[in-house]
């Protein structure tokens, strides 16, 4: 059974300013930026993450998110078909609702 797909988060002024400040010293500030310039409109994996380890590179801005005590995860928003190639997934941050934002 798959899993549920997440629904797009409203992000607040206050969020993307905390999301910016946690990934200020990273490679994924970029990410952060394209996505609030987008207001958090589902972008491509790969022009999200321009190079960049995709798989990788989402799992490691959400392991950051977690540490860091957000709630809000980046998620793919459609479903896709076996032959897609997972650059074209639309992903988006999501709250993710077994975390509870600090």
């Amino acid at each position: 059974m798959r899993k549920p797909l997440k629904t797009r988060a409203t992000v607040t002024e206050a969020e993307w300013n905390r999301l910016e400040e946690i990934f200020s010293a990273t490679l994924y500030i970029d990410v952060i930026k394209k996505l609030r310039a987008a207001d958090n409109a589902p972008q491509r994996a790969c022009d999200l993450f321009v190079g960049l380890r995709l798989e990788s590179g989402l799992e490691r801005m959400n392991h950051i998110s977690q540490r860091e005590g957000s709630d809000l995860v980046l998620a793919r928003m459609k479903a896709w078909t076996v032959d897609e190639n997972r650059p074209e997934r639309l992903l988006a941050f999501a709250r993710d609702e077994n975390r509870t934002a600090s």
